[in-house]
């Protein structure tokens, strides 16, 4: 505070509007102590401490009082704010995770049902195409007796197989002897 009754406040606008309000209780703890010293003496210009500077003095701490109770308020107000914050956030962020866990165990659901389908289509289509082999197995296959034949007999000896005669190069006819050949002979 200034001599002329100037007040300077430095801080936040909370910090100020809650100053305006206690303003006038430390204006009139000022005025009396002014009041009570009616010489306006400078601390300055005399070495002994005067009732004016005195008062000033009192009138300081009384301030430096408030403004301590005005820092602890904003501390209390600040804690209370930041756990209404922390609680206004944590309330939806649980909805988050339960809407979360629901899609969740929906969607598996779902893959579920689709994993059923797709398997039942696939057995099915199996079925579809296994029938009709078993119903062809029995006239592709023919009859064969339950020994199988000897790999000497040859199957069918109804008519004989021309042979060839051994060692004959395939560009000469089976018939002609090799000494026969008109090339044989040049």
């Amino acid at each position: 505070m200034y001599q002329n009754g100037t007040v300077m406040v430095q801080g936040s606008e909370a910090t100020l509007s809650s100053f305006v309000q206690d303003f006038p209780t430390l204006r009139k703890i000022a005025e009396t102590k002014k009041d009570k010293d009616n010489t306006p003496t400078s601390p300055l210009t005399s070495g002994t401490p005067t009732a004016g500077a005195q008062a000033q003095t009192h009138t300081t701490g009384l301030f430096t009082e408030l403004l301590q109770d005005q820092i602890n308020q904003c501390r209390t107000q600040l804690k209370n704010s930041v756990q209404e914050m922390r609680e206004s956030l944590t309330t939806p962020l649980e909805e988050v995770k339960a809407t979360m866990r629901r899609e969740l165990v929906q969607g598996k659901e779902e893959m579920a049902k689709e994993l059923s389908v797709i398997k039942s289509v696939l057995q099915h289509r199996e079925q579809t195409v296994e029938t009709p082999r078993e119903k062809l197995q029995p006239l592709t296959t023919p009859n064969t007796p339950t020994d199988p034949p000897s790999p000497t007999t040859p199957p069918h000896t109804d008519h004989p197989l021309p042979c060839l005669p051994p060692n004959t190069p395939p560009h000469t006819p089976p018939c002609t002897p090799p000494n026969n050949h008109p090339r044989a002979s040049a």
